[in-house]
């Protein structure tokens, strides 16, 4: 919250600022983690994609479709996110985000036909398109305003 004291006038003392305690850097710590495994776990197909090839005898038709498919929900993510979020709140639509990400990722280990993979990633980019509404909103609604 901005306080409108004396912001800006040479020499007076700040505006009212509250103190930082260490739950605001342990919150961005959270928010840190919460976005390297996001970027992590997107990158484990690329780099299993020769593995998954041979597995599940998949090729450059089906790989491109299913990173179509995340690229779309990714961006559909992006756009519908923002009113979620301010419907819901921060901390219920990221805690929903979490669970469903967590959910789609732990049912990739179930699924073997591409459609159903295209589906889960579905889920997955969805879930994992929001998260920087989240980042964004909780560092801004954590962090102290410094003047």
């Amino acid at each position: 919250m901005i306080q409108s004291g004396n912001v800006g006038v040479p020499g007076a003392p700040p505006a009212s600022v509250p103190k930082a305690g260490w739950y605001r850097w342990i919150v961005c710590g959270l928010l840190f983690f919460a976005t390297t495994v996001n970027y992590l776990d997107r990158q484990v197909l690329a780099v299993l994609k020769p593995s998954l090839e041979k597995q599940l005898g998949w090729n450059q038709i089906d790989y491109s479709n299913i990173m179509i498919v995340f690229q779309l929900a990714y961006a559909l993510g992006l756009v519908l996110m923002g009113r979620f979020i301010d419907r819901v709140g921060v901390r219920k639509g990221f805690m929903l985000a979490v669970i469903l990400w967590s959910v789609a990722a732990i049912a990739h280990g179930f699924v073997a036909y591409i459609p159903h993979t295209m589906a889960v990633h579905f889920d997955k980019a969805s879930a994992s398109g929001s998260f920087w509404y989240f980042i964004l909103y909780g560092t801004v609604n954590v962090l102290p305003i410094l003047p």
